[in-house]
């Protein structure tokens, strides 16, 4: 910014009759006249940052993009530290530049914003970050800090971020008791504020997968049966109030169950899984759901391979088509609450190609066609077809033991 001397009285005088003659000045209008009396007058800065963090977000995509967030930055760090509010415009701008940033694939520089964004007190954008790189200690070690540092009860969403990164540094048994904290949770505000049962069932089948992995085996059947009783309900009376769209719970806590079948590819970024997809970085959230052409590419290749050689082909191709599954699942749930049309030829075609896998292959088989059911019985419940849900998720118990 150049200094107060180097603005002309006559453009200051321009700047403020644009705001004041103006029923409602455009944005254009506003970024205008706030670059001209924020050189004068610093109480004009924090409006200069809101607008032009709005200015920036409407601009096409490219490098104007990012000097506009750049700007914005830099007027928010000119924002007297007396100033309330400053904290949370540099954030803003901040946010904003960090989002410009990954989008256009300047990951380091990204990650370097959101480190700033750390020390300034949000620390989950950090945490994120460091799940994409593949850094799920140092992101679940953010997460324990949050949850332990006092700052206030971890949100939700939090629970289920922490979870996912504490099972993807190995940490089972903390990650099972955070997803069981959750699901109490849950289940004390049945009868109180409220929740969706169908959210608490989702919950439940997260706790119940963790606690089969750890080969607790009693905790499970006993997560399961309580399953099993909200599902009944489900099924005889639906939910005991409406609720608005709550997808993104089951989107994501699938996305975590089907980590362990993503390829590690080192020097590459991966879907922080355990967050909503809107939170991942741009540039990770369009390659994940790109790949949902060469996964049916893959699947068109291995269905004759499969179909001639089910011993030597059929488990891959199981495999790849719950990862095409789980995608395909990311992408219409953020695009449309209608997604029974879109999605149940994807979840049946997997527990067919599951139940082919364990007709011949018993020993690999069926294990997987529990997880194709279960995975089936959460669309169910998402598509608000709560028999169905339960007959695949009793299917799924039987077959669990």
């Amino acid at each position: 910014m150049t200094s107060a001397e180097s603005i002309h009285p006559d453009m200051v005088i321009r700047a403020r009759v644009k705001l004041l003659t103006s029923d409602k000045p455009t944005l254009r209008d506003k970024v205008w006249a706030y670059r001209i009396l924020a050189r004068v007058e610093t109480g004009y800065l924090p409006r200069l940052v809101g607008a032009l963090v709005l200015w920036g977000y409407q601009a096409p995509e490219g490098p104007y993009r990012l000097t506009v967030f750049d700007e914005a930055v830099a007027a928010a760090r000119l924002v007297d530290k007396t100033e309330p509010k400053r904290g949370e415009l540099l954030l803003q701008a901040l946010d904003a530049r960090q989002r410009c940033l990954y989008g256009s694939g300047r990951r380091t520089e990204g990650l370097a914003v959101r480190e700033e964004m750390a020390s300034l007190g949000r620390p989950q954008p950090l945490a994120a970050a460091l799940a994409e790189e593949g850094r799920h200690d140092e992101s679940a070690k953010i997460h324990d800090r949050l949850a332990e540092g006092g700052a206030g009860t971890p949100s939700d969403w939090a629970l289920i971020a922490r979870s996912a990164e504490l099972e993807a540094c190995g940490r089972l048994a903390t990650a099972a008791e955070v997803a069981s904290t959750l699901a109490s949770r849950t289940r004390g505000r049945l009868s109180g504020t409220g929740a969706p049962l169908a959210r608490l069932c989702w919950e439940l089948t997260h706790l119940s997968r963790l606690l089969d992995v750890q080969g607790e085996s009693d905790r499970r059947r006993e997560v399961d049966r309580e399953t099993v009783r909200r599902l009944q309900e489900l099924a005889a009376t639906g939910e005991r109030r409406s609720w608005s769209n709550i997808l993104s719970w089951w989107t994501v806590l699938l996305g975590v169950s089907g980590r362990a079948d993503e390829p590690v590819r080192p020097g590459r970024p991966s879907p922080a899984f355990g967050e909503d997809v809107l939170q991942w970085s741009p540039d990770v959230r369009r390659a994940y759901l790109d790949s949902r052409f060469e996964l049916a590419a893959g699947l068109a290749d291995l269905t004759p391979r499969a179909e001639a050689d089910p011993r030597k082909h059929l488990h891959a191709l199981v495999t790849t088509q719950r990862r095409l599954t789980i995608r395909e699942t990311f992408y219409w749930t953020n695009r449309t609450y209608r997604i029974a049309e879109p999605l149940r030829p994807v979840f049946d075609r997997s527990v067919d190609l599951t139940r082919r896998l364990a007709a011949s292959d018993p020993a690999r088989g069926t294990a997987l066609l529990t997880r194709a059911l279960t995975d089936r019985s959460g669309f169910h419940l998402a598509a608000r077809e709560y028999a169905p849900a339960l007959a695949d998720f009793r299917e799924a118990v039987d077959l669990r033991g």
